[in-house]
């Protein structure tokens, strides 16, 4: 093959790869040949390159390049991670992450585009919102620089409030961007020498990024899976103690028991009566005393002692707010 007729037609396939359709009349333009010529290039391309294809439109044969014949097929768990991802998308509303997260899921139907089990596959597998960051897009800025400096592994210093309101500001080492119930906290310590907090990313009200870097900490001086694993919940500070708590459930709760987890230490026996025990070793923080309570009635705390005291104080402040009579 001559050098002029390879120019040619890598022309035809530079086109086609570039998005366009070309028939032969395009092909010719292009290419600045005859039709016949026009028509064995596009034949030949067709043959020997993969992802040239054609089809009939009316009278006239189109050619065009179609990428997803280079690239293999997702795998179902692969497909099932980016409907994940994609349903996380309004987390992040109003913001350039929003758009990343659904194009994930986008470029994996293009790739499936052929795959009929594929086909809806956005509606398939969700992951269900709830609530969500209420002061996210006001927050996009800021939201990019922490996400670039936990990254970057970059100083961050940080103005945010507290749960109650009061204004707290730091130089952080931004660890970790975890989400629990749709929300979104950034884990951070102070220095190598301490224990990482959490900051409540809707708190936050100033970020300023650093060029200073940091020795991101070894796993054994940070594993999220362990910190939060000793939680219900994100409340991850050494200020609330890990104890062995024993919560007894009425019979009625014995097969949501047996076929749900609450937390990775659970371990759940059933009494004589057909009362449940539920068994789990975690922090006695907020979130957990607020386990219990959702049992209502239901829920009896066996040990350790201080919570079961903490409880029933609440139960008794509780019936006296209810009294009837009162006001």
């Amino acid at each position: 093959m001559g050098d002029g007729m390879g120019d040619r037609i890598l022309e035809i396939l530079r086109h086609l790869i570039e998005g366009a359709e070309l028939d032969r009349h395009g092909a010719a333009k292009v290419a600045a040949v005859q039709l016949a010529a026009a028509d064995r290039y596009l034949k030949a391309l067709e043959h020997h390159i993969p992802g040239v294809e054609s089809r009939r439109a009316g009278k006239k044969r189109r050619y065009r390049f179609d990428r997803s014949e280079l690239i293999e097929p997702p795998e179902p768990g692969h497909a099932i991670a980016a409907c994940l991802a994609a349903s996380l998308a309004p987390l992040f509303k109003g913001t350039d992450y929003e758009t990343s997260l659904r194009d994930v899921l986008g470029l994996l139907v293009q790739r499936a585009r052929e795959r009929t089990e594929y086909k809806h596959i956005d509606r398939k597998f969700l992951f269900v919102q709830r609530g969500g960051e209420a002061m996210l897009p006001e927050l996009a800025g800021e939201l990019h620089d922490v996400v670039e400096a936990t990254l970057g592994s970059e100083y961050l210093q940080v103005q945010w409030r507290g749960f109650k309101g009061d204004v707290r500001r730091a130089r952080v080492q931004p660890l970790s961007l975890a989400i629990y119930q749709h929300q979104l906290y950034l884990v951070a310590r102070k220095t190598e020498n301490e224990d990482p907090f959490l900051i409540r990313f809707s708190r936050v009200e100033d970020v300023l990024r650093e060029d200073e870097t940091f020795n991101y900490p070894r796993l054994t001086q940070y594993d999220p899976e362990e910190r939060f694993g000793q939680s219900i919940g994100v409340f991850i500070s050494d200020d609330f103690p890990v104890e062995t708590v024993v919560v007894r459930l009425t019979a009625d709760w014995q097969l949501y028991t047996e076929t749900h987890r609450w937390h990775p230490s659970q371990r759940v026996r059933i009494d004589d009566d057909g009362r449940v025990c539920v068994e789990l070793r975690a922090r006695i923080c907020p979130e957990l005393k607020s386990w219990v309570r959702g049992f209502g009635p239901d829920a009896e705390v066996l040990s350790p002692d201080s919570l079961r005291t903490e409880i029933r104080d609440e139960v008794h402040q509780l019936s006296l707010l209810y009294q009837v009579g009162t006001e």
